[in-house]
């Protein structure tokens, strides 16, 4: 009777394990996908910005050659 009880607290505690791994890996897969959105409108805010001084350089006739 104690080898099962004790195998049962076992069990139970191995499947709370389980389910706290596998919220931390979804946790994980969310904040890098997080991390890249955020990388993707950085980039994006940098072109434009980019763009932007460029078009400014142009029209105030300070191209570097």
């Amino acid at each position: 009777m104690q080898q099962r009880q004790q195998a049962e607290s076992a069990r139970r505690e191995a499947e709370e394990h389980r389910a706290k791994a596998e919220t931390a890996r979804r946790q994980a897969e969310n904040n890098a996908l997080s991390a890249q959105e955020a990388l993707t409108k950085a980039e994006r805010t940098l072109y434009f910005h980019t763009i932007a001084l460029a078009e400014r350089e142009w029209w105030g006739s300070n191209l570097r050659r």
